[in-house]
């Protein structure tokens, strides 16, 4: 038999990583940031809001406050993604790819340029079952 959780677990282990996320003090708020993982180049940090996620139903966080967009200061083909605590340290990371690719993250172009706007319309994050 597969080990499962209840509902009202999977929200308090969602909402546990969005806490994570908005803990620290050396920036106001966490960071999405999208990564070259050859470099590892940071291609670009997008801010998130605090509290970053909303409050969890049936396991799964959404981010607030979509969409969100900042700037590139690297130009890299991005293959990895990171959404970083207000002291910089990893909470989740994974994998991104073009839009129907299977990536943990799909966005539309991977191929990002300095300079360039990247908009993050929406994430969720779903506590295991």
């Amino acid at each position: 038999m597969a080990i499962s959780h209840s509902n009202a677990a999977r929200n308090a282990m969602a909402d546990a990583v969005d806490a994570q996320v908005n803990t620290g003090s050396a920036d106001a708020s966490g960071d999405f940031v999208l990564i070259a993982s050859g470099g590892p180049t940071d291609l670009v940090s997008i801010v998130l809001q605090d509290p970053a996620f909303g409050a969890a139903a049936s396991g799964v966080i959404t981010l607030a406050g979509t969409p969100l967009s900042n700037t590139a200061s690297a130009t890299g083909t991005t293959d990895t993604f990171e959404i970083r605590d207000k002291d910089n340290g990893v909470v989740i990371d994974g994998t991104v790819t073009a839009t129907g690719g299977g990536g943990d993250v799909e966005i539309d172009n991977t191929s990002i340029a300095s300079g360039q706007t990247v908009e993050l319309s929406s994430l969720t994050w779903t506590a295991p079952v």
